[in-house]
């Protein structure tokens, strides 16, 4: 029997528990349509058991969804790693001026965004 690619583990248990469960709430037809029904009902009862949840992940997702599974639980690790860094999403757009200056000052994006958005930060909460 070939050995499974990936596991949830007491180690990402509760993170895998919590993006499952988002995903379900937010999402109207996760993990499919067809299954939507089934799976949430059997997601219910495999919550709070590993071996569960294994199985769960196994018969409902495909491998994009464990992928994404995955890499979010890689993603939580190094978050965890760095609590002071924040991840976001901008526009293309926004991301090309911030870019831009970045290259121009030799700087990263976080002090580009720092320098430029100080005062009216400052302004936001009552100190300038």
């Amino acid at each position: 029997m070939p050995k499974k690619a990936f596991s949830i583990t007491t180690k990402n248990l509760r993170f895998a528990q919590k993006y499952l469960y988002r995903k379900i709430t937010l999402e109207d037809y996760y993990p499919t349509p067809d299954t939507n029904f089934d799976a949430n009902k059997c997601f219910k009862k495999a919550f709070s058991k590993i071996e569960l949840l294994n199985q769960w992940v196994e018969d409902y997702l495909n491998n994009d969804q464990r992928k994404q599974l995955i890499g979010a639980i890689r993603q939580q690790r190094r978050r965890k790693g760095h609590p002071e860094v924040k991840t976001i999403s901008i526009s293309f757009e926004a991301w090309r001026y911030i870019e831009e200056i970045s290259k121009r000052d030799k700087v990263t994006l976080s002090q580009v965004i720092k320098k430029y958005l100080r005062k009216e930060y400052l302004k936001a909460v009552g100190i300038a």
